[in-house]
């Protein structure tokens, strides 16, 4: 069974920054995306990894500035977050997928549910709030 580890993944140029991701589990089964908080990394997330890795197609994505994503030139937002967040699974063409994000990865993940044209099955949010007049932060 694989875990993330910060070796088999890939990198995707978005404006400037190269935002990391690993794709392990099933891939013929749903995609289960895992976004992590502020300061983390997907690594994060691996303690949960071994009681689910048959069941889904596991993606988890760095933040920008974040484990092995760069920051590029852009200055650091949650709407920065949640656009790398849709470019990468739009790239992955990714659809239907569940989402769980804690802290920063849930307000990114709140973000793209609201804003975007990916239909999300599932959104778990974990440490998280944000509300939609907060368009910029």
């Amino acid at each position: 069974m694989k875990l993330f580890n910060h070796k088999s993944g890939e990198y995707i140029d978005i404006d400037s920054a190269k935002i990391y991701f690993e794709e392990i589990g099933n891939s013929k089964k749903q995609p289960l995306i895992f976004l992590h908080g502020g300061f983390g990394n997907m690594e994060d997330f691996n303690e949960i990894i071994p009681s689910i890795h048959n069941e889904y197609h596991i993606i988890g994505i760095d933040s920008r500035g974040q484990g092995k994503s760069t920051l590029g030139n852009n200055k650091l937002t949650y709407e920065r977050i949640q656009k790398d967040i849709q470019i990468v699974l739009e790239k992955l063409n990714i659809t239907n997928p569940i989402i769980i994000g804690f802290s920063d990865g849930g307000i990114a993940a709140l973000r793209l549910a609201s804003y975007n044209k990916i239909k999300i099955d599932k959104l778990i949010i974990m440490g998280s709030s944000w509300h939609s007049k907060s368009l910029e932060s």
